[in-house]
């Protein structure tokens, strides 16, 4: 049992693998949309300085964060943000349009899990290179604070940033199985509004902050990351993260084929 789970693991890696090599030889024929990725990846992040800096204000302070932690939280969120449109976030996206035309039936019939093969056979390139803003402004923040960070801390921030991309993806794949069932629900444009809630500290909330961790855990897209690089100490956020990491993995894919199990092919 234990071999033939290694073997399958095995198996999605390498495939991704393939995945992502075809992906990055398309760079050749796309040079001037990457190139305008970068750019806009520039823009974005400019944009979110000069929000930050006003959001600051003369005080240099959002609630309990300095300015730099805040322009930390916000890199974070792009980060995780763009690496999961580029890795899945796309690809999910799509899922309404391919059921409505009957495309996903070719999907169902390749020798790969339903769920990888809606989620992850595209890498988009594009996307991964937008996430230069939050590759910039996280690396900023490291290399200013770099006495005050351990390996440790470095350790701990690469956990966080899986786990918020584990909660993205398990998000995104139970908003994207209810396709199954209705189609043109909206359900994505909330997914995209409560999203934007994670680019900032979601302590603004307050009691209601509880939310931001449990029902829809999009403080572990932005602000767990930063608290653990910025204190070692925050390490119990990871704890708490892996266990509704978890706990969301396995709600996701029972949703996801429990909608799946109602679809109705057109094609």
């Amino acid at each position: 049992m234990k071999v033939k789970v290694f073997s399958t693991i095995q198996f999605y890696i390498k495939l991704w693998l393939r995945v992502l090599k075809v992906s990055i030889s398309k760079l050749t024929a796309y040079r001037v949309e990457v190139i305008s990725r970068i750019f806009r990846g520039l823009f974005v992040l400019a944009i979110q300085i000069i929000f930050v800096t006003a959001l600051v204000g003369n005080s240099g302070k959002f609630l309990d964060y300095s300015a730099s932690e805040v322009y930390l939280v916000t890199g974070f969120f792009n980060l995780i943000g763009y690496l999961s449109w580029s890795i899945f976030s796309i690809n999910l996206g799509r899922l309404e349009e391919k059921i409505m035309k009957g495309e996903f039936d070719v999907t169902l019939y390749k020798p790969v899990s339903s769920i990888f093969g809606a989620s992850f056979l595209e890498f988009h390139i594009d996307d991964f290179v937008t996430s230069i803003s939050g590759f910039i402004l996280v690396g900023y923040y490291i290399v200013t604070n770099w006495a005050n960070i351990s390996i440790l801390n470095i350790v701990f921030m690469i956990v966080a940033i899986l786990i918020g991309i584990i909660l993205w993806f398990c998000i995104d794949l139970i908003v994207s199985a209810f396709d199954f069932v209705f189609i043109r629900s909206g359900l994505r444009e909330i997914r995209n509004r409560l999203n934007g809630i994670g680019r900032f500290p979601t302590d603004v909330w307050g009691s209601y902050n509880i939310i931001f961790y449990t029902i829809f855990p999009v403080a572990f897209i932005g602000l767990v990351p930063a608290r653990v690089l910025i204190d070692i100490n925050n390490y119990e956020y990871l704890l708490y993260g892996i266990g509704l990491s978890i706990l969301f993995l396995i709600i996701s894919h029972r949703i996801w084929y429990l909608c799946l199990s109602k679809y109705t092919s057109v094609g």
